[in-house]
């Protein structure tokens, strides 16, 4: 029964995660954003009991009927049935498959899409493995507790808009939005604290609702605190850090390379364009060097990590810089930006592709995902010999 309905769901992962190779850069558009937090929003007021999402009623009843006349008592129908129950209940999952979905659609891996949602299902099926096994013993009385449970999930979702919107929203508004919902979740808790006579449920409804409670006053009235002076350690080593780029911008612009992007002491070279990426190979061929593309977006977190973690190791910069390093900045997901993708079969960032001394990409030697400083230096050590 439950490999039935991980089978269903896993299916789904599939599916989102095979939606093509742009799509990933899709998610970041500003218009995206806001309609997943409304979704997310939507999905919250339905944990609280204000909206309730569910199949037509017609779909509903087909499916039970068509579950209904599967015979107990044999493998094959049992897992029918848990095939058809990933339809039935789904509403009941709608929140958590939703945030599965959107994650499996960030990453554009189909094997992660599928696991991912196998591993859900598995997740769902491990309460009824137990409460079988255990001949019902094991089944959770009903009570008011899940009420709670349900409405906890239902905050826990109205943060994930916030953290969608730091993206485009100045982040003192994110940190006002935090402390507001921190103060609502601590309101919420005091009413529970009122309404229980259990001493251990008690203790806990009002050690939360404390925590949250400072939380939020301490995120609300922080603009109203008195800020740093502008002599501090943290301003003059921003100021430091501003005067070398400044130094190093006239630099390049010395030399007539102001399209040189400085990433961590390493310079890659801005291409934009199909045409402009094989013109720089082209060039680094006849310079007998091998090229090394990153394909970059400001939203993509693994591309930051390669920046702060890989690309700053000393054994990696002595690496690179016998490298021609050209980098596309695929933030804005532009129809150029699109055709690279196409042009490449290029599923999702970050991904590092490298050509050999011939102007041939070195397919096998692709890199698309995070890798640390020693792995990513062994791989480039076998390209360059």
């Amino acid at each position: 029964y439950v490999q039935g309905m991980a089978l269903t769901y896993s299916l789904l992962g599939l599916v989102v995660a095979s939606m093509g190779s742009q799509f990933q850069g899709y998610l970041q558009h500003p218009s995206v954003l806001i309609a997943v937090s409304i979704l997310f929003v939507f999905l919250a007021a339905s944990m609280f009991g204000w909206i309730n999402f569910q199949l037509p009623q017609s779909w509903t009843s087909r499916i039970t009927e068509t579950s209904n006349k599967q015979k107990s008592g044999n493998f094959t129908g049992v897992f029918l049935m848990g095939a058809l129950s990933g339809l039935i209940a789904s509403p009941c999952t709608t929140a958590p498959l939703t945030g599965a979905l959107l994650y499996v659609a960030q990453t554009g891996d189909l094997v992660i899409g599928f696991v991912t949602l196998y591993v859900l299902s598995l997740g769902m099926g491990l309460p009824l493995l137990l409460i079988g096994a255990s001949g019902g013993k094991l089944l959770p009385k009903a009570g008011n507790w899940m009420n709670v449970v349900k409405v906890v999930f239902g905050f826990i979702l109205l943060s994930i808009p916030l953290i969608l919107l730091e993206r485009m929203v100045d982040a003192q508004y994110i940190l006002i939005g935090v402390a507001v919902l921190s103060l609502l979740f601590s309101g919420y808790m005091h009413m529970q604290y009122l309404q229980t006579d259990t001493p251990s449920a008690k203790s806990g409804f009002g050690l939360v609702r404390i925590v949250t409670l400072v939380l939020g006053l301490v995120l609300l009235f922080k603009p109203l605190l008195p800020q740093p002076s502008a002599d501090n350690e943290v301003n003059k080593a921003m100021l430091e850090l501003v005067s070398k780029q400044l130094n190093d911008f006239g630099e390049n612009a010395a030399h007539g390379s102001s399209q040189n992007v400085v990433q961590n002491d390493h310079h890659f070279k801005l291409v934009r364009t199909i045409a402009e990426i094989e013109q720089e190979v082209q060039k680094a061929a006849m310079d007998n060097k091998v090229v090394m593309l990153d394909l970059y977006a400001d939203w993509c977190v693994a591309c930051k990590e390669f920046e702060k973690y890989t690309f700053s190791d000393a054994t990696v910069k002595e690496q690179m810089a016998r490298m021609v390093l050209l980098q596309v900045d695929m933030t804005s997901n532009s129809d150029a930006d699109i055709e690279i993708y196409d042009k490449f079969s290029v599923f999702g960032l970050p991904t590092i592709m490298f050509f050999d001394l011939s102007g041939k990409e070195l397919t096998q030697n692709r890199v698309t995902g995070f890798l640390g400083a020693d792995e990513f230096s062994q791989h480039l050590d076998q390209i360059l010999n």
